[in-house]
């Protein structure tokens, strides 16, 4: 994470109210509606969805057209601009250069030169446009939230149409003052075709006057009303119309152009929530399309890391979808990618982070598989097994993110309970015993756990270590990744960031409080005894912390019954704006 500027720090005033039931803390309350008044606000959301969906789609149908218009108009005038051109250097000039009177010399090598300064700036707004808009160059590792490329495009887009209009202008003009002018100054009719190639000439000119303000006005009157969301429709479409023609632009998909847009803004460095937040509409618009949840699973597989990355994050993107847990064959796809370790993984894994976050709050589906659980058919596991799995195999570039989705997922008492069965299993199918326990048991041999890989980290003695690494053949995945969370949260640990050991500690809380309502006195000392060292860590930390880190010490603070940290006021906390010139930075 990167700093805010010190203009646009965020003073954050924590609400355990907002925090999540399941860990013991206190619920807000709430007005229940019934179940008619819930029915008929059901059909009205439905309703306003429809209509809503239906307005951008035709919203999207009239920028389509629209920018099929301004790039058939911006061929025409290249046409326009080629043929006058022409027709001025190699029939005026180049054949009757001779006997063309001053008036008409001048006049038409003024307006050639003029023609030539047009058609420079249309060739390279043509091409520099596009590269602009699209270029895959990222500016800084850490991005503000500015969307520099489409400002830059749009100041130059305007520069490039007012100065068309004013060669335009000119180019009216002069044809109109030279046509008023031919009784003083009569066309030369003595030398064959030259007066019919000076009519030609300002006939062209004349038309292409008209054609330029015509397309300059349209294309600028656009630009001031275009709907964000769309600006990439827009863009693309202009970029394949002049790359490939009008024939292929026509071709353009509003959904191709939603995944191109998301790919490059993360490409660029900006953070996925600020994605999410600009691109509202048209992420809405892939989930709610036919094939738009089929296209980001083929787009999971593909070769492309940043295509990859950006339908990695679409699940976590449409967390507000009322049938996203019906979506398992993505959520397979996502448990595939989650095994690397670039910036794919990264939105992965952040992805199931914000879905579990969200599913963490409707306890009432206990009756209900929580769908991380439920099983690949090809790979025979869930997307909460491989985080445990990944978090085993210690893949460093990505540890942060898997304890945090794994913690989110943990809040979900599904997800714990599949935990203990888990361990129970293994332990009936262990060849030293057939012991099967109780909830209440696991828990205080958690417990014990932790105590005991405590002690060793303060004893440091190597025979304790070699016992450690043999004892692990003989422990479930349970009894290991609470091992492996006790080494995260240790205070020797320095490499690990203090946002990760927050959201561990988090973790691990959670498996041993739904064990048992309570932590035995051992146990209990080990872990505020850490818990305090992570506050004294806060006050030394002089990186931003994000919200959901502090959130989950407010849980972690709760739960042990520590005193408020009061080292919150003096640190920048990361958190999304509503002003879309507020920054939200992204460490890489």
């Amino acid at each position: 994470m990167a700093s805010l500027p010190s203009a646009e720090r965020t003073v954050i005033s924590m609400n355990v109210e907002e925090l999540h039931p399941n860990m013991g803390l206190p619920m807000a309350s709430m007005n229940i509606p019934s179940k008619n008044e819930e029915i008929v606000m059901c059909g009205h959301s439905r309703k306003s969805e429809h209509q809503a969906k239906e307005s951008f789609e035709e919203e999207a149908s009239r920028v389509k057209l629209q920018a099929l218009w301004s790039a058939t108009m911006n061929k025409y005038l290249n046409f326009l601009c080629v043929a006058l051109l022409t027709w001025a250097t190699v029939v005026v000039l180049g054949g009757f250069v001779g006997d063309l009177s001053a008036w008409d010399f001048y006049l038409v090598t003024v307006m050639a030169f003029a023609q030539i300064l047009q058609l420079f700036i249309l060739r390279v707004n043509t091409r520099l446009l596009p590269y602009i808009i699209f270029t895959n160059k990222t500016v800084s590792k850490q991005r503000f939230d500015f969307d520099w490329q489409h400002v830059l495009a749009k100041l130059l887009y305007i520069y490039v149409q007012v100065a068309i209009t004013c060669i335009c202008t000119g180019f009216l003009c002069a044809t109109v003052l030279r046509v008023s002018k031919i009784r003083s100054h009569p066309l030369p009719h003595g030398t064959r075709n030259l007066a019919h190639s000076l009519w030609i000439f300002y006939t062209l000119a004349f038309i292409l006057s008209i054609v330029g303000i015509l397309s300059a006005l349209f294309r600028v009157s656009y630009e001031s009303i275009r709907h964000r969301n769309l600006d990439g429709y827009y863009d693309m479409i202009l970029r394949e119309a002049a790359r490939h023609g009008l024939v292929e632009a026509s071709k353009v998909q509003l959904a191709d152009c939603a995944f191109a847009k998301i790919c490059e803004s993360l490409k660029a460095g900006v953070h996925p929530l600020v994605v999410q937040r600009n691109n509202r509409q048209l992420i809405h618009y892939l989930y709610s399309q036919r094939g738009g949840i089929c296209m980001a699973c083929e787009i999971l597989k593909s070769g492309d890391l940043w295509m990859r990355a950006a339908a990695a994050c679409l699940p976590g993107f449409w967390v507000g979808e009322q049938t996203i847990k019906m979506q398992n064959e993505l959520f397979w796809g996502l448990r595939e990618v989650m095994y690397g370790g670039d910036v794919d993984a990264e939105f992965a894994i952040s992805s199931v982070q914000y879905l579990a976050g969200s599913w963490s709050d409707k306890i009432s589906d206990l009756d209900q598989k929580h769908p991380f659980l439920a099983d690949d058919p090809m790979a025979g596991t869930n997307i909460v097994d491989t985080l445990v799995e990944i978090i085993l195999r210690k893949i460093r570039p990505t540890l942060s993110f898997q304890i945090k989705a794994l913690a989110a997922c943990c809040r979900h008492p599904l997800v714990l309970q599949h935990f203990y069965q888990n361990h129970v299993r293994e332990l009936s199918t262990a060849i030293d015993t057939s012991e099967r326990t109780s909830r209440s048991n696991i828990g205080r041999r958690l417990e014990v756990l932790v105590v005991s890989e405590e002690q060793r980290r303060l004893e440091r003695k190597d025979c304790a270590v070699n016992n450690q690494s043999n004892s692990l053949l003989h422990k479930s995945k349970l009894e290991r990744l609470c091992m492996k969370l006790c080494d995260i949260i240790s205070p020797s640990k320095n490499i690990v960031s203090i946002g990760t050991k927050i959201h561990a500690m988090e973790l691990l809380l959670s498996l041993l409080l739904y064990g048992n309502n309570s932590v035995q006195n051992d146990a209990l000392q080990v872990l505020v005894t850490i818990a305090e060292s992570m506050v004294g860590a806060i006050g030394q930390n002089i990186s931003p912390i994000d919200l959901e880190s502090i959130k989950s010490m407010e849980r972690v603070r709760c739960l042990l019954s520590l005193e408020q940290v009061q080292e919150w006021h003096k640190m920048e906390v990361l958190v999304p704006e509503s002003s879309d010139t507020k920054a939200l930075l992204k460490s890489r």
